[in-house]
């Protein structure tokens, strides 16, 4: 059944699809209580694929560094052909990333509050080399939306733009392969930089599949006109949600 070894019980099979089940209904508090009683069996124990599940619902939870013990098991069990195998070193590497990323987060907010001067978005705005689009002055131009526009219109055209690419590049496929069923959403950061490229890019969702996936179509994204503050090019920074519905 699944991906299990052919001669688990199904004493075994039953539970483990219990925790599964629990998982792809979003209830990740539940498939863990139950995991853990799979976890009690030595069969079951000795399985990558089991480890795998583990992550990911050690990953929806945002126990990063548990999900990242929990993907490393998995890949230490499972044979490298194996799709648990995969599955867990994207889970690896988001989980690191997810980890890194609040560190960085956490390391800016106190240098932040260690400065005398508080910093407010005119002042922001006019001394940094980057920005949020939505104090921009000039934001980004999109290929194909050149014209006479005013600034609305610039970033109206280019929110649709990055709507239509993601909607012709993002493979929805996976919603079977993470497991999960309901409304997925993936929130996205990214930077537009001063020259134009998309850098920086980041994703937040409650499997590291998705996030991989989102960070891949976003890097596909083309180069643009940057975004204009005070007469000069500055990176912008951008954020979007990716949401849609598997009923699978």
């Amino acid at each position: 059944m699944g991906q299990l070894d052919s001669d688990t019980s199904n004493k075994d099979n039953k539970l483990l699809e219990k925790s599964k089940s629990a998982y792809k209904n979003q209830d990740f508090e539940k498939a863990r209580k139950i995991l853990e009683k799979c976890l009690e069996s030595e069969d079951l124990n000795a399985q990558g694929y089991v480890y795998q599940i583990l992550g990911d619902i050690e990953f929806a939870l945002k126990n990063f560094g548990k999900a990242k013990e929990a993907y490393i098991k998995s890949i230490q069990l499972s044979k490298p052909s194996h799709p648990s195998a995969h599955k867990s070193q994207i889970g690896m590497l988001r989980s690191d990333a997810r980890i890194d990323h609040a560190l960085d987060t956490a390391m800016k907010k106190s240098k932040k509050m260690e400065k005398k001067k508080p910093e407010t978005a005119d002042s922001i705005s006019s001394t940094a080399e980057q920005t949020e689009f939505n104090i921009i002055e000039q934001v980004p131009i999109y290929p194909g939306c050149e014209g006479n526009m005013t600034n609305r219109d610039y970033k109206s055209c280019m929110q649709k733009a990055i709507n239509t690419h993601i909607s012709k590049n993002f493979q929805t496929s996976l919603s079977g392969s993470s497991g999960l069923a309901g409304t997925i959403e993936i929130n996205v950061e990214f930077k537009i930089s001063k020259t134009g490229a998309i850098t920086d890019v980041f994703a937040f969702a409650l499997n590291p599949l998705f996030e991989h996936e989102a960070i891949r179509v976003i890097k596909k994204l083309p180069d643009m006109q940057p975004g204009m503050q005070k007469g000069k090019p500055v990176g912008v920074i951008y954020g979007l949600p990716i949401i849609f519905a598997n009923r699978k």
